[in-house]
Parts: structure tokens; sequence; C-alpha cells
């Protein structure tokens, strides 16, 4: 199986630096894009997201 943040992370990478980071306690993460320029994007990633998309390669961010 595999991991779904190296996942994350070569969806977007060399576009972007991927930063994740745990949210809470129920397992979310924020995802965070940036570039030369800044912050580029801004996503909260539920548990239940990052765990569909290890069992679904197609899912979507």
């Amino acid at each position: 199986m595999d991991n779904p943040f190296q996942m994350i992370t070569d969806t977007f990478h060399p576009d972007y630096r991927v930063n994740l980071s745990i949210q809470g306690l129920d397992g979310s993460i924020m995802l965070t894009l940036s570039n030369e320029c800044g912050v580029v994007a801004k996503r909260l990633i539920s548990a239940a997201q990052r765990n569909a998309m290890t069992r679904n390669a197609c899912a979507s961010l």
C-alpha cells in the first residue's frame, strides 16, 4: 500500500514545495503548496479523505 503523504507530495512536486502538517487528533492534515513567490494554496484534508486516497488511486485532492 502506498504512503498517502508520499502520494500527495509526488502529485505536486516539482512544481510546488509541499508541506504537510498534522492538524488534530482526528488525523486531519494541512496541505500547504508554495513556490518561490510564497504560499500558493492551503487545504485541510480530513482523515477520511486521506484514507480514501489509499483505497482509490483516482481520488482527487
